[in-house]
């Protein structure tokens, strides 16, 4: 967990889990490309890393083809965000002094988030039908 004045490539290295390597590695394409494609195949990531266009270089076909494959499972984590962002008023940001009270907070929001989905999931789809007395 970092503060916001620390930018995600910063500690791209940090977030990488060596003993987990069967899964993919999903990020946007701010993140610096040709370098991290290097480091991920080297440590035997699987890169799922945005292709970036350029000023006056646009994207082909097959790289926004590209891109909007790999988007599609990034979208299903994005939505997590905006849940908690829209449903739960919870602007993105956790005010506290010290970093044991924000993963309090970030816990029990994730947690409120699970009981929401969950309820979703197990809700009947339409209203029960009264039994005639």
């Amino acid at each position: 967990m970092t503060d916001a004045a620390i930018h995600d490539s910063q500690v791209f290295d940090d977030v990488l889990d060596p003993l987990v390597q069967d899964r993919p590695v999903y990020a946007d394409r701010r993140i610096d490309r040709p370098a991290r494609e290097a480091l991920l195949a080297g440590a035997g990531f699987t890169s799922r890393i945005h292709e970036r266009a350029h000023v006056n270089v646009p994207l082909s076909d097959a790289s926004q083809t590209a891109n909007r494959e790999k988007s599609s499972v990034r979208v299903r984590v994005e939505h997590i965000f905006d849940f908690v962002r829209t449903s739960m008023n919870r602007g993105g940001f956790v005010r506290t002094i010290g970093s044991q009270r924000a993963q309090v907070i970030i816990t029990l929001t994730n947690l409120t988030y699970n009981l929401s989905r969950y309820a979703q999931l197990i809700a009947p789809r339409g209203r029960p039908k009264l039994a005639a007395a």
